[in-house]
């Protein structure tokens, strides 16, 4: 057996094949132990889109779905098929670097919120995956440049400044 797959979705229209490894870790509260615990958890997907994308092997989506025996109304893409690793709380975790590149890492409720944003007839599937995967996440991209900017709060005889760093 190849490994579990969770979900297997084609979108009629576009014909995207798209596999879905889902985590179910609960929220974690204060305890670093249990962080540590779950992010080490979500992180074995990394050996799940290992083998999922090794036994792809360069195939479109139509051979792909031949091979499992799949049956469509519509005709199944020529493009490699597409993989997201989905949580149901939290995708990520703060100063993680060692994500697979070749999987979007997304949770349910940001999957359910990117499809009720599409309007467009677009591929809808691919776009939320190339929009969720580690190298294109929008908070990786440069930012435009702004200035730092500097909030002064006056309690009493207390002042605060809270200064926001400028992007380059």
């Amino acid at each position: 057996m190849l490994t579990d797959i969770d979900a297997a979705v084609v979108d009629n229209h576009h014909g995207t094949l798209a596999f879905f490894q889902i985590k179910w870790h609960d929220v974690f509260s204060r305890s670093l132990q249990e962080r540590a615990s779950r992010r080490s958890n979500m992180l074995k997907a990394t050996e799940w889109i290992d083998k999922v994308n090794g036994w792809i092997g360069g195939r479109t989506a139509r051979e792909v779905a031949s091979v499992l025996g799949m049956k469509f109304s519509a005709p199944v893409s020529s493009e490699p098929p597409i993989l997201f690793v989905m949580t149901r709380h939290a995708a990520r975790f703060s100063g993680e670097m060692n994500v697979d590149q070749r999987s979007a890492w997304i949770s349910w409720p940001e999957f359910t919120r990117c499809v009720r944003e599409n309007s467009s007839n677009d591929d809808m599937l691919r776009a939320i995956c190339l929009s969720h995967t580690p190298e294109n996440k929008p908070s990786d991209q440069p930012a435009s440049t702004k200035p730092a900017k500097t909030i002064s709060y006056r309690f009493n005889d207390v002042e605060i400044e809270v200064t926001t760093p400028g992007r380059e």
